[in-house]
């Protein structure tokens, strides 16, 4: 399985996640393997990290690096029902590094972001941010 993480940073296993993302720096794609050595992280800087159009234009660079899930805290209506369309679970995690994610995945505690946790466009500020506590509310 091809995970994509949001990140902050561009340093693989070791990026921290961000907090909404269609606003990420990075997408962090990682193959989940059998072992911690089978684990390849690829980073992709988010070209459209200041965008903030509806919908969701990020699914074709998803389905360019063959993600089969996307695990993150926050995530607009929108771009989730996009995502889910295109074949692209979204899951929400407890962990805040790519590495800790992966092991969520791996002892089989990643959960599927419930839509009421979903973002709905309200409290962002005059910076276009909001403040998210997605990270255990909404997971099913």
């Amino acid at each position: 399985m091809r995970l994509c993480v949001p990140t902050e940073d561009d340093r693989g296993l070791a990026a921290t996640m961000a907090e909404h993302f269609g606003r990420a720096p990075f997408f962090t794609f990682v193959d989940v393997g059998g072992g911690v050595d089978d684990d390849t992280a690829r980073v992709v800087r988010n070209p459209d990290c200041h965008a903030h159009t509806g919908g969701c234009h990020h699914v074709p660079i998803l389905e360019a690096h063959g993600a089969d899930a996307v695990v993150c805290r926050g995530i607009g209506r929108r771009a989730a029902a996009a995502l889910i369309e295109a074949g692209i679970a979204v899951h929400a995690p407890s962990a805040r590094t790519v590495a800790d994610i992966v092991t969520e995945f791996r002892q089989g505690r990643a959960r599927a972001l419930a839509p009421d946790a979903f973002c709905t466009g309200g409290g962002h500020g005059s910076h276009g941010r909001h403040r998210h506590g997605h990270g255990t509310r909404g997971a099913a």
